[in-house]
C-alpha cells in the first residue's frame, strides 16, 4: 500500500488550513479603534438614532468599582438635552469599560441608553469629549472639531429625517 499519498493530502489540507487562517478577513471594520472588544460601531446618525438620550453635561464625581467586570458609577450635571425627554438635571451613569471612564469635572456629549435606574454608554464611541469649548469626533458622519451648538444642530438635522 502507498503511504505517501494520504501524507501528502493530510499535509496539503494542514497547509491550505494554515494559509485561510493567516488571511485578514474581508469583512468590513467596523471601527477605527482597535479596543472596541464586543462593541457595535455606529455611525452619528445611527448613535442619534439608536440612543435614548444624548445629552451635553459634566462629570461632578465617580466611583470605580471592582468586580467582574469592573465599572464606573458616575453623577452627570446636565447641562443640555439634546436628544430625549430627561427633566433631572442630575444623572446616574454606569461605565462598563475600564477603557473609556470618564474623568470628573470633564465635559463630554454622550449617546446613552436608559437601564431603568441608571443609564450607560451606547457603544464604545459614544463619548465625546468637550476641550475648551470644543468637542472633537471621528464619528462617520460628524468628524471634525464642533461647537456644543453645532453639535445640537447634527442632532437636530437627523432626528428631523
Amino acid at each position: 500500500m502507498n503511504r505517501t499519498r494520504p501524507t501528502k493530502l493530510l499535509l496539503l489540507f494542514l497547509f491550505a488550513l494554515l494559509i485561510t487562517s493567516c488571511q485578514s478577513s474581508t469583512e468590513p471594520s467596523t471601527g477605527n479603534n482597535s479596543n472596541t472588544g464586543d462593541w457595535p460601531s455606529y455611525t452619528f446618525e445611527e448613535l442619534v438614532s439608536n440612543s435614548d438620550l444624548v445629552v451635553y453635561g459634566e462629570i461632578t464625581d465617580t466611583k470605580n468599582l471592582d468586580g467582574d467586570p469592573p465599572s464606573q458609577e458616575s453623577n452627570l450635571n446636565v447641562l443640555k438635552v439634546l436628544k430625549g425627554d430627561e427633566t433631572n438635571k442630575t444623572i446616574s451613569l454606569k461605565l462598563t469599560d475600564p477603557s473609556y471612564y470618564v474623568s470628573s469635572d470633564s465635559k463630554y456629549v454622550m449617546f446613552l441608553d436608559s437601564t431603568g435606574s441608571y443609564y450607560t454608554q451606547k457603544t464604545y464611541n459614544s463619548l465625546l469629549i468637550e476641550k475648551n469649548g470644543v468637542i472633537s469626533s471621528s464619528l462617520q458622519g460628524l468628524s471634525g472639531e464642533f461647537t456644543i451648538d453645532e453639535v445640537q444642530n447634527q442632532i437636530s438635522s437627523v432626528m428631523a429625517k
